[in-house]
């Protein structure tokens, strides 16, 4: 799965917050409502890839250990983005900002 064209996604329709959870399509914020992308529903191992991707390995051992990480990041030519990953019902979610 490609983190980084579902961000451009996002940006594209004027998304303030990305939501992501295994086997659910991805959902934006847009001028407060939430609404589904036409994308593939990532699957747990699509997490886990995304996770290993973007984490530092200081931020993977935290995520480890307390099952939840806020942290900030930039993809090149793109954005900044604040993030926070999490375990929801034994999988990774995550939200981008």
């Amino acid at each position: 799965m490609n983190i980084k064209k579902i961000l451009e996604m996002m940006i594209a329709q004027k998304g303030s917050d990305l939501h992501l959870k295994a086997g659910l399509q991805p959902v934006i914020r847009v001028d407060g409502k939430l609404k589904h992308l036409d994308f593939q529903r990532p699957s747990p191992k699509d997490m886990e890839a995304i996770a290993d991707q973007i984490l530092t390995p200081a931020q993977k051992d935290k995520f480890r250990r307390t099952k939840e990480v806020d942290f900030a990041f930039g993809v090149a030519g793109l954005a900044r983005f604040r993030a926070n990953f999490y375990i929801q019902r034994g999988s990774i979610a995550m939200v981008f900002r």
